[in-house]
């Protein structure tokens, strides 16, 4: 078992490479750009941070651009 990370605030390369330390999969969604060398933020994700689960579970990450406006 390993603890889910808060990953809110993270650029998505440092989400990508948070999430893979641990032993967790990732997928991301969102209208934050897919390529790690941006600096979209992460803001929201599937499991919450502190939970338990199983190694290799998937988490959800939400990225949003940096410079979106509503």
């Amino acid at each position: 078992m390993v603890a889910v990370p808060d990953l809110s605030g993270m650029t998505l390369a440092e989400a990508i490479r948070t999430v893979l330390d641990v032993g967790l999969n990732i997928k991301i969604s969102g209208n934050g750009a897919i390529s790690p060398s941006t600096n979209d933020k992460v803001f929201g994700q599937s499991i919450s941070q502190g939970k338990l689960v199983q190694r290799g579970e998937v988490i959800t990450i939400r990225v949003i651009k940096e410079d979106y406006e509503d």
